[in-house]
């Protein structure tokens, strides 16, 4: 994005709702780094649909636990 990074974007939309991070960073500490930002959510891509779908849904339900510890691995939410 030329005018900011998705960081700086996330930040600045937090108050429109949440937030999933769909990134090709998947090195250790990205996720967190995603989640500090301020996204709800994260997921790697290359993405599988279902799972993107199943995400979508259950950070809509609030049924997400951003808050447990991240593991040193990428992780792929399912």
């Amino acid at each position: 994005m030329p005018v900011m990074n998705g960081y700086e974007a996330t930040r600045k939309l937090r108050e429109s709702g949440p937030i999933i991070a769909l990134t090709a960073h998947a090195m250790a500490g990205d996720r967190q780094k995603c989640l500090d930002a301020g996204c709800d959510a994260y997921m790697p891509k290359p993405v599988d649909r279902g799972k993107l779908l199943k995400l979508v849904s259950e950070t809509l339900r609030g049924e997400r636990e951003v808050a447990a510890e991240p593991s040193a691995e990428p992780q792929v939410v399912e």
